[in-house]
């Protein structure tokens, strides 16, 4: 493996100086430096912390990223996967699931298609069919009235979305349940379905 030229690429994706990944590994600013320029190669032990950090693509890290922030959400927040004509529940916050009970940990993993009545699946095909997935939609606002295990409820929800490398789509979700006054008011004034666009 040619070490310098994969730490520097490391630090390139990751934007760091020299010093702050010395930081994170334990060493000397100098000591990554002769990493780099071959004239040292880096000890088996930081040799084994490296090739982890070398096996993340941006990709990857974004992912991460955004299912940590999800579950660390004090709301209702989830991330959904895009397969083909499913919407697929990944994540879920701690917080939604005790806000929102409707969903449990069992769901994780499965489509969200059809567990919510019609008008939530008309806004999953939408989203499936739609421009939303093109690159230039910034997030889309959704509401609906919905049901599952006989409970109903009320919901706005925004989503949205991002596209990694290999060309998968994934959603970050939040939502927010209405109480039945303010539903009325809700649903009245918004659209059931309202792209936001890049301001480009």
């Amino acid at each position: 493996m040619d070490w310098a030229q994969q730490i520097r690429e490391l630090r390139f994706h990751e934007r760091l100086k020299q010093h702050t990944l010395a930081e994170q590994l334990g060493v000397s600013q100098a000591l990554i430096s002769q990493w780099e320029r071959g004239v040292a190669t880096p000890p088996a032990r930081y040799r084994e912390i490296l090739r982890r950090r070398f096996t993340t693509s941006p990709s990857d890290q974004l992912l991460r990223s955004i299912h940590a922030s999800v579950s660390a959400s004090p709301n209702i927040t989830g991330l959904l996967s895009v397969r083909s004509d499913q919407i697929v529940l990944e994540a879920q916050s701690e917080a939604g699931f005790a806000l929102m009970p409707l969903l449990t940990r069992d769901d994780v993993g499965e489509p969200m298609n059809g567990k919510f009545g019609e008008q939530v699946d008309e806004n999953y095909r939408r989203i499936v069919r739609s421009e939303i997935l093109s690159g230039d939609v910034a997030s889309v606002r959704t509401w609906a009235r919905g049901n599952r295990h006989g409970r109903e409820f009320c919901a706005v929800s925004a989503y949205t979305p991002f596209r990694l490398d290999n060309g998968d789509w994934f959603l970050r979700a939040e939502m927010r349940i209405l109480e039945p006054e303010n539903a009325v008011y809700w649903f009245d004034h918004h659209d059931q379905f309202e792209v936001i666009r890049f301001n480009l």
